[in-house]
């Protein structure tokens, strides 16, 4: 039996696409999760493994999407202030282009009164 194993090929393709995931690998995921890394170990000692599995213990994936949503909260609040400031920096740039095009068209006008007094001061005399 055993040389039939190591001489045995298989036949058809293996899937596309990534492997499947096992169960073990997500109890795995789930545990590290939960900060504990040698659990192998924990769980072949009959009485460590029991008071290590019997306490309560947090949800992983609350707490993940927890901060998940806090990091999208942060990030829509930052774009947002961005978006305002750019805002705000175009209003003052254009304020500023208005003031100055105000003040060019005060100077001319200021100008051609004095020059109207001029030519009438000149006139009178």
């Amino acid at each position: 039996m055993p040389k039939k194993i190591f001489t045995l090929e298989l036949e058809g393709t293996r899937r596309r696409g990534r492997p499947r995931k096992r169960w073990i690998e997500e109890v795995e995921r789930y545990l590290e999760g939960l900060g504990l890394r040698r659990w192998r170990e924990l769980v072949a000692d009959r009485k460590n493994g029991r008071i290590l599995f019997d306490r309560p213990k947090p949800t992983v994936g609350c707490s993940g999407n927890e901060k998940r949503r806090r990091r999208r909260k942060r990030r829509r609040r930052r774009r947002r202030r961005r978006r305002r400031r750019r805002r705000r920096r175009g209003r003052r740039r254009r304020r500023r282009e208005g003031e100055e095009v105000r003040k060019k068209k005060r100077r001319k006008e200021g100008e051609k009164k004095k020059k109207k007094r001029r030519k009438e001061e000149e006139e009178k005399k």
